[in-house]
């Protein structure tokens, strides 16, 4: 036989107490779950201005206020010219137009001009230009070095013919031995 249980008014209005404490405490709950998830993103997350989308999307705030309806101004930037500058320090300054200058061709022999792989005559493509700052007493004179450089307009297997470097008193440097030996140890 089945046992009855009567609840009296008093006990319902006690259990509808607790579930609406209950409901209040769950709420409460989920608030401060996502008030540490925000301060957890913010103190360990990426450092910048940008939150995840959808992370603000419920009308809870950080702070408790509710969320701020974006205004719809627009604002007039005047139009500017914008200089650039060249960073200070990102290679070498090139020597004045002013000195003297004296330009020496580095070229390869007529043999090397005609392509090994075909026999075709190579083509002249560019130059490799290195300048150097030397004294002649009491003046300064920029030496120039051209160093063509061919290739063959039929074959790309045999490469660029160009004639070797001139061979420099500090590498990559650009004084000469004459420049060298005058601030180190007087004239020649």
């Amino acid at each position: 036989m089945a046992k009855t249980t009567s609840i009296s008014s008093d006990e319902t209005a006690t259990v509808d107490q607790l579930l609406i404490q209950n409901a209040s405490l769950k709420e409460q709950n989920r608030y401060l779950r996502e008030q540490f998830e925000l301060l957890r993103r913010h103190i360990f997350g990426h450092k910048s201005e940008k939150l995840p989308p959808g992370l603000m999307a419920s009308s809870i705030d950080l702070f408790g206020a509710g969320p701020v309806p974006a205004k719809s101004t627009t604002v007039l930037i005047p139009a500017h010219s914008r200089e650039i500058k060249a960073k200070p320090g990102h290679g070498r300054e090139t020597l004045p137009d002013n000195l003297p200058c004296e330009e020496t061709v580095l070229d390869v022999s007529e043999a090397e001009k005609v392509c090994p792989c075909c026999g075709k005559d190579r083509v002249l493509i560019g130059n490799d230009v290195r300048e150097e700052l030397d004294i002649v007493p009491p003046q300064f004179i920029k030496h120039r070095y051209l160093r063509p450089k061919y290739a063959c307009r039929q074959c790309t297997e045999c490469g660029v013919a160009q004639a070797e470097p001139v061979v420099s008193v500090i590498d990559k440097g650009i004084p000469t031995a004459n420049h060298y030996h005058a601030r180190n140890m007087g004239p020649l």
